[in-house]
């Protein structure tokens, strides 16, 4: 699994990029932007514990989403990396996206 651009810019070594630090650096970005926080069934019930969940949920719409299909982003992202096919892991919209713009093929290659 690699780091986004953005979360590699706000990375400081020995220390975790929080969703607060990365929601702040989006809205940083896109001054006007309404964002929105989704959160998997996994993370819900652990939300409380987020670094300054308070502080998102005052600042942010925060969207919990039930999960309709048992799978991971990281099974996603391996299955790209593997040159495997993802289209029952992912609707096709999401998919064909994912794979026009090439997003995790670098990570084989070591890019």
């Amino acid at each position: 699994v690699q780091r986004s651009d953005l979360e590699q810019a706000l990375y400081q070594p020995g220390q975790s990029v929080t969703t607060y630090a990365l929601l702040e650096k989006i809205q940083e970005i896109y001054p006007t932007a309404d964002i929105t926080f989704v959160i998997g069934p996994d993370n819900f019930f652990k939300f409380a514990k987020f670094y300054k969940a308070e502080e998102i949920t005052e600042r942010w719409t925060v969207m919990a989403c039930p999960e309709k299909v048992k799978i991971r982003s990281t099974d996603i992202r391996n299955a790209l990396i593997e040159g495997k096919d993802i289209s029952t892991y992912t609707t096709p919209t999401v998919s064909e996206l994912l794979l026009n713009e090439g997003l995790y093929r670098e990570t084989l290659s070591g890019k």
